[in-house]
């Protein structure tokens, strides 16, 4: 019979795969925003040339802007965390706990789990801001819950670290796994 930190140990294997699976399919769909952005480009030029008053130039540049932003994810993000948290990556913390290492391991794991789901977070608020950026009147919703994805996964990608930041502010005990 298993128990529940041999669950999560296990699940934590997975884990590298798992972060290599969603960077690759962030270069993937990057490089599918930048054809789709030269494909908006080429409209735009021919509804130029036919002096077509309704033409914008918004949704191009709006691909651009996530293509590049997918395609540079890992670079992204180490620009993030060192801006924010002033290191580049949360797995160059070591946490240290007084626990045995079983239960130690296990917290290990679960944090592990929020940080994948904080990429996976991080991801979908780029397409959510591609979906709805470029839309005139309508998109401010979706732009926010875009922005909400992407902010709330940097800040689960390093959840130690935003609660000490959290913690550090309201004066509350700073917290070491």
């Amino acid at each position: 019979m298993t128990d529940i930190p041999q669950i999560l140990l296990n699940l934590a294997k997975t884990y590298p795969a798992l972060w290599q699976m969603v960077t690759a399919m962030c270069f993937v769909a990057g490089f599918g925003f930048a054809l789709r952005s030269i494909y908006a480009f080429k409209v735009y030029g021919e509804a130029r040339t036919m002096m077509n008053p309704q033409t914008s130039l918004r949704a191009p540049l709006f691909y651009l802007f996530v293509a590049a932003a997918l395609i540079y994810t890992p670079t992204g993000f180490q620009m993030v965390m060192q801006t924010f948290y002033g290191y580049t990556s949360p797995e160059s913390l070591k946490y240290v706990t007084g626990y045995s290492d079983d239960i130690t391991n296990a917290i290990r794991a679960c944090l592990g789990l929020v940080q994948f789901v904080g990429i996976v977070a991080f991801f979908k608020g780029w397409l959510l801001l591609a979906r709805h950026a470029h839309q005139s009147g309508g998109g401010q919703h979706g732009v926010g819950k875009a922005f909400t994805h992407i902010i709330g996964g940097i800040m689960a990608v390093n959840i130690v670290g935003t609660y000490n930041v959290f913690a550090n502010t309201l004066a509350l005990p700073a917290l070491h796994f």
